[in-house]
């Protein structure tokens, strides 16, 4: 179970980016911090609010180009600057994606999951979440697997779950990754994981 519509990057190179990547940023604050911003593009030209796909479609998935996504990467950028300690709130990030939906027509009311018992809570919840046609947002703040290590302190846009090898699936600096379901989401004192989706209404 994927989003088969997830939008497409399509860079100067040919290649086509799953999602965004912060390392495109102009200035370096952005670069080292524009997670939120990033993830906040990749909800919003999902869902089509304030960009339109203008480079067709490849299986399903929404294309853009590398420009028009930069715009709308530095968009998101004004509405989730981070501060003197990034952007590690879940409940601001939640917020400033309402509003931005709001000052695009639509209404955003958001699902959340901060603390579970078991991976499988999480994992149900990713699976809800792309069973509706939404992508989910994980923001991870500490973890302990190690290749988790890179991915601390970071925003992520969760767009599948692979079902028959308990695998989850994820946009991360333009690359479609893919975890075990159970570390990245064991509930442990090392491991502080956060997760949201949103419904949209026009």
């Amino acid at each position: 179970m994927e989003l088969t519509d997830f939008p497409l990057i399509k860079m100067k190179s040919g290649r086509l980016a799953y999602g965004g990547d912060q390392e495109w940023f102009s200035r370096w604050r952005q670069r080292f911090s524009g997670c939120a911003a990033v993830s906040g593009a990749n909800l919003a030209s999902y869902y089509e609010l304030g960009i339109e796909h203008d480079g067709g479609e490849n299986s399903g998935h929404k294309i853009y180009t590398f420009e028009s996504y930069l715009r709308e990467m530095n968009v998101f950028w004004k509405y989730m600057t981070p501060g003197y300690k990034g952007f590690p709130y879940m409940w601001k990030y939640i917020e400033k994606f309402k509003q931005f939906a709001k000052d695009n027509g639509a209404e955003a009311e958001s699902v959340n999951l901060e603390h579970w018992n078991s991976a499988g809570e999480a994992s149900s919840f990713v699976r809800g979440a792309v069973g509706e046609g939404n992508p989910a947002v994980m923001l991870v703040l500490g973890h302990k697997a190690p290749e988790m290590r890179e991915n601390t302190w970071h925003w992520m846009t969760v767009t599948g779950y692979d079902e028959k090898n308990d695998r989850v699936i994820i946009s991360n600096y333009g690359e479609r990754e893919v975890y075990e379901a159970k570390r990245l989401f064991e509930p442990d004192p090392a491991n502080d994981v956060n997760l949201t989706f949103f419904r949209i209404k026009r």
